[in-house]
């Protein structure tokens, strides 16, 4: 996986919490099985170990969808959050493509004036 780091998610201790963990920019995440664990030769090969914090194991579907909901949420992907609940969140900023802003396009496909 040249230009990609792996992540191993899985229950030990030497692993970093899921809050405390900044996921790279470009990742594979590997989920031990229900009931088992990765295998220590594909511990070996991960290059950051991370899990998350509970007192209970969560099934396979449910540990995949809490770190990819933290990975969006921690990317900078959306807008941040208000501060009071009444309040409106940020502007998102705008897609950035090889260095400059993306055109933004209609449903036609032609540019649009915003």
């Amino acid at each position: 996986m040249r230009g990609r780091a792996l992540v191993g998610v899985e229950l030990t201790e030497e692993a970093v919490d899921l809050p405390s963990f900044r996921h790279p920019p470009a990742a594979a995440y590997v989920l031990g099985p229900e009931k088992g664990v990765l295998s220590p030769e594909l511990i070996a090969r991960s290059d950051h170990r991370v899990r998350i914090p509970m007192r209970f194991c969560v099934n396979l579907g449910v540990a995949g969808a809490i770190d990819m909901y933290d990975r969006l949420m921690t990317t900078g992907r959306h807008a941040r959050r208000p501060i009071g609940s009444r309040g409106r969140p940020e502007a998102r900023a705008g897609h950035v493509h090889g260095g400059r802003p993306a055109r933004r396009t209609g449903a036609s496909g032609k540019p649009r004036g915003d």
